[in-house]
């Protein structure tokens, strides 16, 4: 027995393709992408904006976006947290 046949969306033809996908929100594309590998490979990744703040793990994301290939042109905002978290009172036991 053979591979399964790739879902009939991705026997369209490209246009057609990029067409339906251009009107998916992107948790739509990102749901669609984790249904099979089929989509998985069809549907690249795709940011359009990015969320950093002063956490050293944000800075390594930021810094591997921006040096990446692809993703790097694809971004058109970044939005920086300059939210800081303070320790509070401590709660009271009841």
């Amino acid at each position: 027995m053979g591979s399964p046949a790739p879902p009939i969306l991705l026997q369209l033809p490209q246009e057609l393709q990029n067409d339906i996908y251009s009107l998916l929100e992107a948790d739509d594309i990102k749901n669609l992408r984790v249904t099979c590998s089929a989509f998985h490979k069809a549907l690249p990744l795709h940011f359009d904006r990015v969320f950093i703040s002063a956490n050293s793990l944000n800075i390594d994301v930021f810094n591997a976006i921006a040096s990446h290939e692809t993703f790097r042109h694809q971004v058109s905002e970044i939005i920086w947290d300059d939210a800081r978290l303070r320790m509070g009172p401590e709660l009271e036991q009841e």
